[in-house]
């Protein structure tokens, strides 16, 4: 959403992931509980049916399985290996019903395989 609360773009659709971070800490603060968590994962589902754009509850389908904060989290940031399949398995998923073929897909940046390891910045000027 734009600042002027606009959701219109000029710019070909983009898949982006705006994730907060889970604590499970005793700092005391707010902004650090799966509570606010969830708020900010449904603010953010929110901004995305507004904007007419596709998003994907993934604090919430978290949720459902006991045990989530150390079964898909090491840290209660970074995921584990389950922690990644679940997100893989959302996304892909997604993509099917938006009737996105991961082949089609343009790239914004080139394929590892294109960048040239004694002059990898040159893979980028395109």
């Amino acid at each position: 959403m734009k600042m002027d609360g606009s959701c219109k773009s000029s710019l070909p659709p983009r898949a982006i992931f705006v994730v907060h971070r889970f604590f499970d800490d005793s700092s005391g603060l707010p902004e650090r509980t799966n509570e606010a968590t969830g708020s900010y994962a449904k603010q953010c589902l929110a901004v995305a049916a507004e904007c007419g754009v596709s998003a994907i509850d993934l604090w919430g389908k978290m949720q459902q399985f006991p045990g989530w904060q150390k079964g898909y989290l090491r840290d209660g940031l970074h995921l584990t290996a389950n922690g990644n399949k679940v997100v893989f398995e959302e996304v892909i998923g997604r993509l099917r019903e938006e009737k996105i073929s991961l082949e089609t897909l343009p790239a914004d940046l080139p394929l590892l395989s294109e960048i040239n390891p004694n002059d990898p910045l040159k893979s980028f000027e395109n």
